[in-house]
């Protein structure tokens, strides 16, 4: 990691060169002194800016470049860009650099179970997306219907600039990724990959395989999700094969655009270290374990009166991340999130009406993992102790409130999959929703009216209605549904009134 060391100087001492540059805590006398006692001066001796001998990530031509060539071919990659605003800021890089390699073409195709990084693109390069149907089962997407891709590219291909997908979903189901990129190269348009889950595919032989293996042509992962970097910082990958669908010297260009000019050096030193060390001897052997602890894992949950929702037959399910069904404990998937969380000291990454969602990382095994069903099984007790008979009835081996839960869990199973089963292209552009007239109504009065925001419920960040999209009944509902239960909905706001209320597009 040589880029930490600045090059000495006549101002120079044993404790590095006079530091007459930003950053203002000048590598941690001038920190702030709670922050220097929480962190130590390690981190600020490491965050640097780009003086002479540290390189510069928009033109790496030294330790920066190393480093990524490095990563590229520890990952089976042609090139490797080091991400330091999340997976958001590569995934809008891969469409605008797509958008600018096939000028006159104005749609994009992707599921519309897509995260709304994908609408900042659309905004800033005037693409439209062209919305291919998600396949759910019970309420859970599972991916992008490849016959229905099949349909859209006959009739639309070359009006597109690329096919995006997203592989593996944040529940773990993983789709046939190898057919979708054989249909986007029939066509001659770049696979452009939302791999936010996927950094560690290919690196265990039971986990799925990566997706550049399966033929796409760029990816980004979030590394900080499963390699161990820190937060905010991802990767982006461009395969081997294919420069001629996605030229390097684009992605660079369009990563200028969008990147800050002042990328975080500890989050660069992150994303090296955290590479070297997954795909080392030791994090394999780390990883094996996770993998090992994971699969026990879901042998102990069967045991109890509870149940994992892996994938159906068809699609692939990474075994590191567990859906665990919450139902069957009579209570809802944030209900349980939230007794783990203050009965256990458990923290789990997400819910559902139906699940709560355990991510196993490199850090995980059978000791660390061994807690949750020991929790669950105290839950469990306490959950048929506290329901009085005549208001529980039995369910899946658990208790569940009279018709209560299964009620809410079919409808929101069927708000879902009336909204993300649709494949309707946007009633206007994208761009010009975002960048129109508007105005703020209440929720009920947007049925009908033009979105002049994407409205994503968070996590996981999927537009429900993108900018242009008109809002359906159906969407609406959905919206409602998730902020009665205590859910957020970026785009959606409270008004004076408590009211929700969201901006669509005036009428003129």
């Amino acid at each position: 990691m040589s880029w930490r060391e600045e090059s000495a100087g006549p101002g120079a001492s044993a404790a590095g060169p006079l530091r007459l540059h930003v950053p203002g805590h000048k590598g941690g006398p001038g920190a702030p002194p709670d922050l220097l006692r929480r962190w130590g001066p390690a981190i600020f001796a490491d965050d640097l800016t780009e003086v002479p001998g540290l390189d510069d990530l928009h033109a790496p031509e030294a330790a920066i470049r190393e480093s990524q060539s490095a990563a590229a071919r520890l990952l089976g990659a042609r090139q490797a860009f080091y991400l330091v605003q999340g997976s958001t800021g590569g995934l809008a890089a891969m469409l605008v650099a797509a958008a600018r390699t096939r000028p006159g073409r104005n749609r994009v195709l992707v599921p519309r179970y897509s995260h709304r990084a994908l609408v900042t693109a659309a905004v800033l390069s005037g693409i439209e997306p062209l919305f291919g149907r998600t396949v759910f089962d019970a309420g859970r997407p599972l991916g992008l219907d490849v016959a229905h891709l099949r349909e859209l590219l006959a009739r639309h291909a070359d009006e597109c600039v690329a096919v995006c997908d997203l592989y593996p979903t944040a529940g773990g189901v993983a789709g046939d990724l190898a057919a979708v990129a054989k249909l986007a190269h029939q066509y001659d348009l770049p696979l452009l990959v939302d791999g936010a889950h996927a950094a560690l595919f290919g690196l265990d032989p039971r986990l799925p395989r990566s997706p550049l293996e399966l033929g796409a042509d760029a990816v980004v992962l979030s590394a900080h999700k499963t390699l161990g970097s820190l937060g905010q910082s991802s990767l982006l990958l461009l395969s081997g094969c294919t420069d001629d669908l996605v030229p390097a010297d684009e992605v660079a260009a369009a990563l200028r655009l969008l990147t800050t000019t002042s990328p975080s050096y500890p989050l660069l030193l992150s994303l090296e270290a955290a590479t070297w060390h997954a795909t080392s001897p030791l994090g394999r052997r780390q990883l094996g374990r996770a993998v090992d602890a994971a699969l026990e894992l879901r042998r102990r949950l069967s045991a109890l009166a509870t149940s994992v929702s892996d994938a159906p037959p068809g699609w692939v399910q990474d075994p590191l991340r567990v859906n665990v069904a919450a139902m069957p404990l009579a209570v809802t998937g944030p209900e349980l999130a939230s007794q783990l969380r203050e009965h256990a000291g458990v923290q789990v990454e997400a819910s559902d009406w139906r699940t709560v969602l355990v991510v196993v990382g490199l850090g995980d095994d059978a000791a660390t993992l061994g807690g949750l069903p020991e929790a669950l099984q105290a839950l469990q007790a306490r959950s048929r102790l506290a329901q009085a008979p005549e208001l529980a009835v039995p369910h899946g081996g658990g208790w569940a409130h009279r018709g209560l839960l299964a009620e809410r869990a079919r409808r929101l199973s069927e708000l879902t999959a009336a909204v993300f089963g649709q494949a309707s292209p946007p009633a206007a552009g994208v761009r010009e929703a975002w960048f129109g007239p508007r105005e703020s109504v209440i929720l009920e009065a947007a049925v009908g009216r033009v979105s002049a925001e994407a409205l994503a419920p968070y996590p996981p960040g999927v537009p429900v209605v993108w900018p242009g999209e008109r809002l359906s009944q159906p969407v609406a509902d959905l919206l409602r549904e998730v902020l009665q239960a205590g859910g957020a909905v970026h785009g959606v706001s409270k008004g004076p009134g408590a009211e929700y209320r969201c901006q669509v597009k005036a009428d003129r």
